[in-house]
C-alpha cells in the first residue's frame, strides 16, 4: 500500500522562513497577527456539563460543552454599549448643524389623560414626529 501524501507543514514553515529572511518588516506584523488571532479565538473557559436523559434502569448521558472566548466577550460588549448609546440619544436628542431632533424628555407634554402607559406613547410619538414636522415647515 502507497504512503499517504506528506502533510504540507513544511512547505508552509519554509515559506514563512523564507518571508522573513526577504522582508523581516513584513513577518513581524504577520506573527503578531497569528497570535492575536490565536488569543481572540482562543477559549477563555470551557463548561463541560453531563445529564442523564435516559431512566434510572436504562441511563443515557448526554454531553454539552460550551465555550466562552474573548472575541465573544468583546462582541457582547459592544452590543450592550450600542443599546445603551442608542437609548441615551433617544433619551436627550441629537444635536445637528441643521438643528437635530429633540429628544423624549424634551418633547412636548401631552395633555395627562391620567393613564401612564397612554402618556409614554404620546411623548415617544412626538419625539419621533418633531423632525419630520421641522423639515415640512410645520409647526
Amino acid at each position: 500500500m502507497p504512503d499517504p501524501k506528506p502533510k504540507r507543514t513544511a512547505i508552509v514553515s519554509t515559506g514563512k522562513t523564507a518571508l522573513a529572511t526577504v522582508a523581516p518588516e513584513i513577518s513581524v506584523p504577520l506573527a503578531a497577527a497569528e497570535k492575536t488571532k490565536e488569543v481572540l479565538t482562543g477559549d477563555i473557559v470551557v463548561v463541560r456539563t453531563m445529564r442523564n436523559i435516559g431512566t434510572k434502569k436504562n441511563p443515557v448521558w448526554q454531553e454539552k460543552e460550551v465555550h466562552y472566548n474573548l472575541a465573544a466577550a468583546g462582541l457582547g460588549g459592544l452590543a450592550i454599549a450600542g443599546a445603551a448609546l442608542v437609548g441615551v440619544v433617544a433619551w436627550n436628542g441629537f444635536g445637528t448643524l441643521g438643528g437635530g431632533f429633540r429628544g423624549i424628555k424634551d418633547s412636548r407634554k401631552p395633555s395627562s389623560s391620567g393613564n401612564p402607559v397612554v402618556d409614554f406613547f404620546a411623548a415617544v410619538g412626538d419625539a419621533v414626529v418633531a423632525p419630520f414636522k421641522k423639515l415640512t415647515g410645520q409647526p
